[in-house]
């Protein structure tokens, strides 16, 4: 009901043709279960003897069996005909998937009361509806970050299938996703290939393209984007073929990524509309959620503040909505970049923190990197030169591990720009903007004009004869080395040109 109708100014005679009606929506909801003959009586005396307790939460009546009386009871049941055990754990099953169907509760009781029902159905020997059952808490549990959790749930369920249950291949993928998120790509790779290596020898479409996918946003993680824009269309062939429309907005949405990533801002708004527009047909708030937050990022590039700051707010709503924990995230982070952006510092460190309790929570190591990343620029901004130093070398320490190219870019040319606001070497920060430039030419990326920039000017600086034997040292390759010092010229001349 509305909470702003007020019921009292419905005049009386209506009052009292709604009275019934309004008790009716007001009533809890019942099970549809029938109790056996006796059984208040019976729990009365089962009370009475303390083989079991009965309380009362307001209106609600708990019932608590002690474990030994439980344990006698199954014992007891079990040796009698007709499989009463099964279809007592049947019944309790379908009471508690009951109960998140029709109870008012919130997903935490939800989860709680799913997680029940898996357990009777696997004690029914119902391995497959346990499964279904486990696949919607594990859902839920992944949303909240609460990984641990869903992959103990998952390889307890990989223990109990079959062998060659086609079923294995959606679980070992969900592993996949589970290591990835956590930043553990070589464990993240070797799942989705296993997941591959099932699917394909059961001629699962929709198994591989998923899996495509992921080898896909894996691929684009390590900055490999030919290798992640590949992937990518393999998967869109495929859903396209079958018409997975879910499938499809997803795939592409990470083309409109890699393009965003390589610069193509056109392209990625034309993709990220195409994956918007499928999105809201379906009506998947999840899907939805990201697009907003590209589209924002995307708004943020072209310097439209104001229409990013509205697309973040709009995912983050979607994030806390579904409670998605790193979703949110990545919203708090962005609203910090663009906070920082604007010139509100304070506001930016708040962001950041934000992002980074969560990511520290969940585990997830590529947020966290961004969020150390984001605090360094605001202490350097604040002249903490030093402290802004360890927070860039914690992100960059991170992305190293995780193989995430653009991200060592990303610090490699932070550390460049630090050395310069403290007065540090010449040599120290062309060496950084040189590594950075040297990831950036190889991914298409175009922040390597920002490196170039900075090298432009310290060859101004030094002149250059040093500023070429500093080069040749921080390149480590003559190739390099020639390569740079070629796009410095071009560069030059074209300033000439434009002046």
């Amino acid at each position: 009901m509305d909470e702003s109708f007020d019921l009292a100014a419905v005049p009386g005679h209506i009052q009292e043709q709604l009275a019934p009606h309004l008790a009716e929506l007001s009533r809890p909801p019942v099970p549809p279960f029938r109790p056996p003959p006796g059984l208040g009586e019976q729990a009365a005396a089962c009370q009475a003897a303390s083989l079991l307790t009965i309380t009362s939460d307001g209106e609600q009546q708990r019932v608590f069996v002690h474990r030994w009386t439980a344990t006698a009871l199954a014992g007891r049941a079990a040796r009698e005909p007709g499989q009463q055990l099964a279809r007592a754990h049947r019944q309790a099953a379908a009471y508690w998937q009951w109960r998140v169907q029709a109870w008012p509760q919130d997903l935490a009781a939800d989860v709680h009361d799913r997680l029940e029902a898996r357990h009777h159905l696997l004690q029914a020997g119902d391995t497959e509806d346990a499964g279904q059952v486990t696949e919607q808490a594990c859902s839920q549990l992944h949303t909240w970050g609460a990984w641990d959790q869903e992959a103990s749930l998952i390889h307890d369920t990989l223990a109990r299938l079959p062998a060659g249950s086609p079923r294995q291949a959606a679980w070992i993928h969900q592993l996949g996703i589970i290591a990835q998120d956590r930043g553990d790509y070589d464990e993240a790779a070797r799942q989705y290939q296993r997941s591959l290596d099932i699917d394909e020898r059961l001629g699962d479409q929709a198994g591989m393209a998923g899996s495509y996918h992921q080898l896909g946003v894996l691929a684009q993680a390590r900055g490999d984007y030919d290798e992640a824009a590949r992937q990518y269309q393999r998967a869109l062939d495929i859903f396209e073929r079958i018409g997975g429309q879910a499938g499809m907005a997803s795939s592409y949405h990470q083309l409109g990524n890699v393009a965003y990533l390589r610069g193509d801002y056109d392209e990625a708004a034309r993709q990220y509309q195409r994956s918007l527009d499928i999105n809201e047909r379906l009506g998947d708030q999840a899907g939805t959620a990201p697009i907003h937050h590209q589209l924002g990022m995307l708004a943020q590039v072209r310097g439209d503040y104001d229409e990013a700051a509205r697309q973040y707010q709009r995912a983050l709503d979607i994030f806390e909505r579904l409670g998605d924990q790193a979703g949110m995230a990545g919203s708090y982070s962005q609203l910090g970049s663009l906070a920082y952006l604007r010139g509100d510092y304070d506001e930016a460190a708040r962001q950041y923190q934000r992002a980074l309790d969560i990511s520290e929570r969940i585990g997830d190591q590529a947020g966290t990197a961004r969020s150390y990343h984001g605090l360094g620029l605001i202490v350097q901004h604040r002249g903490d030169y030093d402290e802004a130093a360890r927070q860039y070398q914690r992100a960059l320490d991170i992305f190293e591990r995780l193989g995430d190219q653009a991200g060592m870019a990303t610090s490699y040319s932070q550390l460049g720009n630090l050395e310069k606001d403290r007065g540090g070497p010449a040599a120290a920060a062309i060496t950084w903007h040189v590594k950075a430039l040297a990831i950036r030419l190889r991914l298409g990326s175009p922040q390597a004009q920002n490196n170039l920039r900075h090298l432009a000017d310290y060859r101004s600086g030094t002149g250059p004869g040093p500023f070429t034997g500093i080069l040749a040292h921080a390149a480590a390759s003559p190739d390099l080395a020639e390569a740079i010092t070629a796009l410095l010229d071009q560069l030059d001349n074209t300033d000439d040109t434009t002046a």
